[in-house]
């Protein structure tokens, strides 16, 4: 299994976590993120699931730490509206 270089979590648990997260959270209520951040993690997240072993290069390249990228994540799942276009632009769409 791959690991994050420094914290010793594999990026395939931080991904399944998040991508868990986004799904079981993804009707709630709650913050808003942007839709354009929603949608770059959404392409971030094509990238992961293309190549697991390069997540954190590829959460770095788009700005975020992988601490950022992750509760990105969890606000994305408490938005219907981010949600959506996070699973659009994460499916390619």
């Amino acid at each position: 299994m791959h690991t994050i270089t420094g914290t010793g979590r594999s990026t395939l648990r931080r991904g399944a976590l998040a991508v868990g997260l986004l799904f079981t959270f993804a009707c709630a209520g709650g913050g808003a993120s942007a839709p354009d951040e929603a949608r770059r993690a959404g392409e971030v997240a094509r990238q992961i699931r293309a190549d697991p072993s390069a997540a954190a290069a590829a959460v770095e390249a788009a700005g975020w730490s992988v601490d950022d990228f992750e509760a990105l994540l969890y606000r994305i799942a408490a938005d219907p509206e981010a949600a959506a276009t996070y699973a659009s632009a994460a499916d390619g769409g």
